[in-house]
């Protein structure tokens, strides 16, 4: 027996060039388009619910919704699923995120911390609280900055809020790692510190979120990023919602999505040591990787023996300066496979690896997968299907 269509209305406001928005719109659509009963209407700004299950009502909502909305669709017994804080709700792991912003800038050395979010946000109080925890057990500090999510709305916002970074920035000892809650607020941080004089990552090293490719790749320098996964957000949100328009009760607790990866690019590039010696050779390496360099080369720029350095930075790092020029050229490699549309080879040239061969054995060996294929998993967004979605009366179509 066929159902009845179900008539959704996706709260998304695809005017917002964000991958949160888009990346929760594709995960709504993939859903919708794999199940035949659902008539998916694109209502970014609705506000009413004035027929509950009526020809110009819904059945549904999911999206980011409003707390009057919410409300509403108590009243009329609309089933709605939220991608934003209440209840029932399908969210990006904070707590995930925090602990793993905290282990990967503590891996790059770092003994002090700073964290930016948004004042009374339900991700920011969870991210920082588990960032904290982890520095805490590290017997490492952390000073933290909140802003309003609407202070890039109006001049007189933006300039309060870079106003208040600056001062805080001017407060900082570097070296020091930070994460900041939204990709276009580490962009900010980036600027006021270079502004400031402090180099990235040598001074600050940077974790954003959200992986938006226009904010982190340029300018220069680059920056590492979450890749919260906000298709699969959309995509569980929406089965949610199928569950509960059949009928079942609503979970208790938010349906949490851990962040797919960390994006590691220029901003957290860095290795801090308080031995000058490995420090000169780490930022020689840092900048020269991928020029076919060896550790002659290395020891010959901070002028000292190769066997004198070698002591030396295995005893500041634990690993050796070859383990570490090829860690860089694999990172490196990582990135232009996902960021660029150069073939292989060229890749593995830019990178500097002797061959394509070697690049191949390599970059096997540790990602446990070919190039190629990384490639095409770490590119594997889906496109946004259409057949399902039409814009609401109104609404461009």
């Amino acid at each position: 027996m066929v159902k009845k269509k179900r008539r959704v209305a996706a709260v998304i406001d695809l005017s917002v060039a964000m991958g949160h928005h888009q990346g929760v719109f594709a995960g709504i659509a993939r859903y919708a388009q794999e199940h035949a009963n659902w008539d998916c209407v694109v209502q970014p700004f609705l506000r009413t619910l004035e027929k509950a299950r009526g020809e110009t009502g819904y059945h549904g909502v999911v999206g980011r919704t409003s707390d009057e909305l919410v409300r509403q669709a108590a009243k009329a017994s609309v089933p709605l699923v939220s991608v934003w804080s209440t209840l029932p709700c399908v969210l990006p792991d904070w707590e995930a995120l925090g602990r793993m912003a905290a282990e990967h800038l503590l891996q790059r050395g770092l003994r002090r911390f700073a964290f930016q979010g948004f004042t009374k946000g339900l991700g920011t109080q969870l991210a920082l609280a588990s960032f904290k925890d982890v520095l805490r057990a590290a017997k490492c500090g952390c000073t933290a900055m909140t802003c309003l999510p609407q202070c890039n709305e109006t001049a007189r916002g933006w300039n309060g809020y870079t106003e208040r970074l600056e001062r805080w920035i001017g407060r900082w000892k570097p070296p020091l790692g930070v994460f900041v809650i939204q990709d276009i607020y580490c962009r900010q941080v980036a600027n006021a510190c270079l502004h400031a004089g402090l180099r990235i990552p040598e001074d600050v090293a940077l974790v954003g979120f959200g992986n938006e490719p226009l904010v982190c790749l340029h300018p220069e320098p680059s920056l590492s990023s979450f890749d919260a996964g906000f298709e699969r957000i959309g995509y569980e949100a929406a089965a949610l919602l199928d569950r509960l328009m059949d009928g079942k009760p609503a979970p208790e607790t938010p349906i949490l999505v851990e962040p797919m990866k960390l994006v590691v690019r220029r901003s957290t590039d860095v290795y801090v040591v308080d031995d000058p010696l490995v420090a000169a050779a780490l930022r020689f390496i840092a900048h020269h990787s991928h020029e076919g360099i060896r550790v002659s080369d290395v020891a010959k720029n901070v002028h000292t023996t190769v066997r004198s350095l070698e002591r030396h930075f295995n005893a500041a790092t634990g690993r050796t300066m070859m383990d570490e020029i090829s860690r860089l050229r694999l990172e490196r490699a990582k990135r232009l496979l996902v960021e660029s549309a150069e073939p292989i080879y060229r890749v593995a040239m830019a990178c500097g690896f002797e061959d394509v061969k070697h690049f191949h054995r390599m970059f096997r060996a540790v990602e446990g997968t070919a190039p190629r294929e990384y490639r095409l998993r770490m590119r594997g967004h889906k496109t946004i299907p259409g057949s399902e979605l039409r814009a609401s009366p109104g609404q461009p179509g």
